[in-house]
C-alpha cells in the first residue's frame, strides 16, 4: 500500500488524558489556541457533539470551568464513550433537531469540532447554535477540508486505483438552484478534478444526497453515474443516477470499520436505514 494512502486510511487513535479525539491530529490543539485568544476562562462554553469529552478536557486543562456539552444521539451499533470530564455538564440531544430549547441560558462560546458535515441540515444547526450565543459571543466551527489533502497526495491515491468523483464547487443544495447554477456547480467540480488529475470523472455525488427531476436530468447529461444518500447496497437493478451507498459515518472507529467487509453488512444495512428513516421522520415533525 503506498505510504500516503496507508497514512490517510490507517490513522493511529489519539487521546487526551484518556479521552479519545474524534478528529484529525492537531485540530483540537488549534481550536483551543484560538479560543484562548478570544474568550476568557470565566466564560460559559457549550461543546456541541462532545464525543468522549476530549475537547472539554482540553478547555478545562487551560482554566475554563463553566463547561457544558452535547453528545450525539446513540446510533444503531454505537459503542459507549468514555465518561465526560469531571466538572462538565454533558447531556444527550439530537443536533438535527431543535436542541436550543433544551437550555435556559446562553453561552459566550459555542464549539462544534468536525460535526456539521454529518448533519441533515447545517443551516438549521447554525440557527440553533446562534440562539445559544450571548450577544457578542463566539461560534468556533471546524469541518474537514479537502485542502488538508494536497493534490499530490490525491494524485498518488488516484494512481493507486482510488477514483474521485465530482461533488459540486460549493456543496450547494441542487434542489434549490436554477438549472444553470446546477450545471455550473456540477461541471465546475468535474473540470477542476479532471485538470488536476488528468483523468476523466464519470461519477457524481449529490450534496446532502438531495436531488429532484431537474438536477437529476443535468446529472444524466453530464455523468455516467451518481450516488444518493440512500443507505443500502447497490445492486444490478439500482438506478445508475441515484445509486445507494454505505455511509461510513455509521462505521467509524476500529471496532466498527471491519463490519463493512463482513458477512453481516447485508443484514445490518436495512436495519441502519430503517432507524435513520424513523429518526429523520421524527425530526421533520419536530421542526
Amino acid at each position: 500500500m503506498p505510504g500516503t494512502i496507508k497514512r490517510l486510511w490507517v490513522r493511529p487513535t489519539r487521546h487526551f488524558k484518556g479521552h479519545r479525539e474524534h478528529c484529525a491530529p492537531g485540530v483540537q490543539e488549534a481550536a483551543v489556541a484560538l479560543v484562548r485568544r478570544h474568550v476568557t476562562p470565566a466564560a460559559g462554553v457549550l461543546d456541541l457533539a462532545s464525543g468522549s469529552g476530549a475537547m472539554l478536557a482540553r478547555l478545562r486543562d487551560v482554566g475554563f470551568c463553566d463547561l457544558h456539552g452535547v453528545r450525539r444521539c446513540l446510533e444503531t451499533f454505537g459503542i459507549p464513550e468514555t465518561p465526560s470530564p469531571e466538572g462538565s455538564d454533558v447531556c444527550t440531544l439530537d443536533l438535527n433537531g431543535n436542541f436550543a430549547r433544551h437550555y435556559d441560558r446562553r453561552f459566550a462560546l459555542v464549539v462544534s469540532v468536525e460535526v456539521v458535515e454529518h448533519l441533515d441540515s447545517p443551516r438549521h444547526f447554525l440557527r440553533q447554535a446562534r440562539e445559544l450565543l450571548d450577544d457578542g459571543g463566539h461560534l468556533l466551527l471546524t469541518t474537514p477540508n479537502v485542502v488538508n489533502l494536497a493534490w499530490n497526495e490525491i494524485g498518488e491515491m488516484a494512481r493507486a486505483g482510488i477514483a474521485f468523483g465530482a461533488h459540486t464547487l460549493t456543496h450547494a443544495d441542487l434542489t434549490a438552484l436554477p438549472v444553470d447554477r446546477i450545471e455550473a456547480e456540477a461541471l465546475g467540480s468535474r473540470t477542476v478534478i479532471e485538470q488536476r488529475l488528468g483523468v476523466s470523472v464519470p461519477g457524481f455525488a449529490y450534496p446532502f444526497g438531495r436531488f429532484d427531476a431537474q438536477s437529476r436530468a443535468v446529472v444524466c447529461r453530464c455523468f455516467d453515474f451518481a450516488c444518493s444518500d440512500a443507505f443500502a447496497l447497490a445492486t444490478p437493478t439500482s438506478d445508475p443516477r441515484a445509486l445507494e451507498r454505505i455511509d461510513m459515518f455509521y462505521f467509524r472507529g476500529p471496532r466498527r470499520v471491519g463490519l463493512v467487509t463482513s458477512a453481516w453488512l447485508p443484514a445490518l444495512a436495512p436495519a441502519i436505514a430503517a432507524a435513520r428513516r424513523i429518526r429523520r421522520g421524527v425530526q421533520a415533525v419536530r421542526r
